[in-house]
């Protein structure tokens, strides 16, 4: 529109006024200023005139109110002329500070005056620098009081002053706080004015987020109430989530006072029940990039927003959800919040879990820009590292990370501890007590922790034991299994190679028990030699320790010594003449063991005990018989192949009793493939004696007691 047609509108819409005016009765103005006379007007004129009043000094302020409600009455003077007016109004105000505001107290009280020219009134008297922040909010609450009528013709006089177009949106958002202050709104009733105050922006998109962005500089409006605002103006498709956050941003760098006094305001608008949760967590984000909150304050400041969250446990466990999908926050946020709903007690730690898968799902780009995401999360500083662990777990599981990704993101979680190294080893030793958190993983984390030098041998043997003891199985299988760890790596010292081994053992397995297994499992050849007065045995599961090898055997291939059965020493030749226990050289005379005699041999006759000692002994009869049992045991015929070409025939004995899975001995085909037992074949005159025969099918024999057998000795 060009600027006659402009001005030619304008004169034509004075004249309508004039008109108009003439058409009514006048109206009349009684004041009084300064002690002046009363005088009384009546204003017929032009828009000069009605300048001229609202500058007089001789009218009262209430008098120009009514006289600038008349003229946007007629249409003679839209929203914008009118707050021209209204502050050339105070601007003519004479006296003291204190009279002016005085001035302006009265007619903010007045019965007769509109809500929205009240608002006009206060935002005026600001500008003028009559009223500060506190004065404003208290000029607002006066005039929130000064209404009359019923509750719902006070709550119609706030919605007409909220859509009106006089006022800025920062004295809208401050009279609606004030009408929740003084009861004459609730929450949704809130919600709606502010969704009216948004409804009455005018303008451009432009300029409509400018005069949200003006709302957000603030100093009267509290933080809680600008987070409803841009609450409104999201759900009014006003602002994006970018363009809240940025409010958001803007709303905290206006906050004044000192930095208690600022994080105050923050907790005070995280606690509040109006705010979504979203709008929370952008104001945390903000106070934490404003540096007014570090990370244990932002943790803080998380949990806080969760414990506020109203509704039932569904409705808050689907806030949390909405922000977990939301792509405006960041990984490190999710996680955050996740660990606040674990710690408040909302979520248990299988919630937890899809928590954090659901916000694994919510990351976009290719397979490495969502790695990227996982590595930002995982460095950050906020956040436990039980949390990053379980986030690494999930995010190999979803098929972001490879095993060599995976070991990268341990080491980066483990590179963002901060604290001294007592402090560092202190949350490392706690995230090991973790239930979310696989016992590979723990246990992955320990070895980084030992090749990048924050833990020594004794701290990574400590940090094992206490990933063992945390697994949920039998107590007694996990004090095996510790014993086991304590006896291996405190003899051996390099926990590092035990660790690789222990990880490769464990790696897919499906439940504790196998993982317990093959951990002893993986840990035998750092183990030192068990020994019992020198001489090596395996543990079978049956109650008895087993010698590795013959007795008179340097390695476990080699026969060893033969004996007759009850004698001691090994001899050229082996006949009943030259028997012990046989003096006559009778097959049906013995001395000591016998039908109706002694029946078992006695420690000084036990080949094993004299040579090897106390607590050794040749195995009963009975015992052998049990290491034959198929449930419990693996008999395979195999040879040892040795250094000189030759080869050794005999059986490899593998225990399936659990918790001794895989432990074996090897008995080679001495001669014959006959052992002796400490048994006396009693049937017969006492002239044989049990024996166990090795050959094709394992079972007790008897052969005469002067014959040479091999002994393989047992210990309790």
């Amino acid at each position: 529109m060009n600027t006659r047609l402009k001005n030619t509108n304008l004169r034509l819409s004075r004249l309508l006024f004039l008109l108009l005016l003439a058409s009514v009765a006048p109206v009349a103005f009684t004041g009084c200023n300064n002690g002046d006379p009363e005088i009384s007007i009546t204003v017929k004129s032009d828009y000069g005139k009605i300048i001229e009043a609202v500058n007089s000094t001789n009218k009262s302020l209430a008098e120009k109110l009514t006289l600038i409600e008349a003229a946007m009455a007629r249409g003679f003077a839209d929203s914008q002329e009118a707050q021209k007016l209204l502050q050339q109004a105070v601007n003519s105000l004479s006296g003291t500070l204190a009279e002016k505001l005085a001035a302006v107290e009265t007619a903010v009280k007045s019965q007769t005056t509109s809500l929205e020219t009240k608002l006009g009134l206060i935002e005026a008297a600001v500008a003028s620098g009559f009223a500060n922040a506190s004065t404003q909010q208290a000029l607002l609450q006066a005039a929130i009081q000064s209404l009359s009528g019923t509750l719902s013709e006070k709550l119609a006089a706030i919605e007409d002053a909220v859509k009106g177009q006089t006022t800025s949106l920062e004295t809208k958002l401050g009279l609606i706080e004030a009408a929740i202050s003084e009861g004459l709104a609730d929450v949704q009733e809130g919600n709606k004015l502010l969704q009216q105050a948004i409804g009455s922006l005018t303008g451009t998109l432009t300029e409509r987020l400018q005069a949200l962005e003006q709302a957000m500089e603030s100093q009267t409006t509290s933080l809680a109430a600008k987070l409803d605002l841009i609450g409104a103006a999201v759900e009014d498709g006003l602002a994006k989530n970018d363009e809240a956050l940025s409010l958001i941003e803007k709303a905290v760098e206006a906050l004044g006072g000192t930095l208690e006094e600022k994080m105050a305001a923050i907790e005070a608008a995280v606690t509040s029940q109006t705010a979504s949760l979203e709008a929370k967590l952008d104001l945390i984000e903000a106070a934490v990039a404003a540096g007014f909150a570090d990370g244990v304050e932002q943790q803080e400041l998380l949990q806080k927003a969760v414990e506020t969250l109203g509704g039932t446990t569904e409705t808050k466990m689907a806030a949390i959800k909405t922000a977990i999908e939301s792509q405006a926050k960041t990984l490190s946020d999710k996680l955050a919040l996740i660990e606040a709903a674990l710690k408040t007690g909302l979520a248990d730690s299988q919630e937890g879990q899809k928590l954090i898968e659901q916000a694994l799902g919510t990351l976009n780009g290719t397979l490495t820009d969502k790695l990227a995401e996982v590595k930002q999360a995982v460095a950050d500083q906020t956040t436990t590292l039980e949390s990053k662990f379980d986030l690494i777990e999930a995010a190999v599981a979803a098929g972001f990370a490879d095993s060599a990704a995976k070991a990268e993101l341990i080491k980066t979680a483990l590179s963002s501890l901060n604290g001294t190294l007592d402090e560092k080893l202190g949350k490392i030793e706690a995230s090991m007590t973790s239930q979310t958190t696989s016992l590979e993983t723990k246990l992955e984390a320990v070895q980084t922790a030992l090749s990048e030098g924050l833990a020594g041998t004794n701290d990574a043997i400590r940090l094992i034991k206490t990933a063992i003891a945390s697994l949920e199985g039998d107590v007694a299988e996990i004090t095996a299994v510790l014993g086991t760890i304590d006896a291996t790596l405190q003899a051996n010292g390099n926990v590092g190679q035990a660790l690789g081994k222990i990880l490769s053992a464990i790696q897919g397995l499906p439940d504790y028990s196998a993982i317990l297994t093959a951990i002893r499992q993986a840990l035998k050849e750092f183990l030192p030699p068990q020994l019992i007065n020198g001489h090596e045995y395996v543990e079978m599961g049956d109650g008895l320790k087993w010698a590795t090898m013959n007795v008179g055997a340097a390695n476990p291939w080699e026969y060893g010594e033969f004996f007759s059965w009850g004698e001691t020493a090994p001899k050229s030749s082996y006949e009943m003449t030259n028997y012990f226990d046989n003096p006559s050289g009778d097959n049906m005379v013995f001395n000591k063991y016998g039908r109706g005699k002694k029946t078992v041999l006695e420690p000084e006759d036990d080949a094993a005990t004299v040579n090897w000692g106390a607590t050794w002994r040749m195995p009963t009869a009975e015992e052998w018989a049990a290491l034959t049992d198929d449930n419990n045991f693996l008999w395979t015929k195999t040879a040892i192949d040795l250094d000189n070409g030759d080869h050794v025939l005999g059986m490899m004995v593998e225990s399936k009793v659990e918790g001794y899975e895989g432990n074996k001995i090897f008995i080679p085909r001495a001669s014959g493939g006959l052992y002796w037992s400490s048994s006396l074949h009693t049937t017969t005159m006492g002239q044989s004696a049990r024996c166990f025969n090795l050959n094709e099918y394992q079972h007790i024999g008897a052969t005469a007691r002067y014959e040479g057998l091999a002994v393989r000795a047992v210990s309790k």
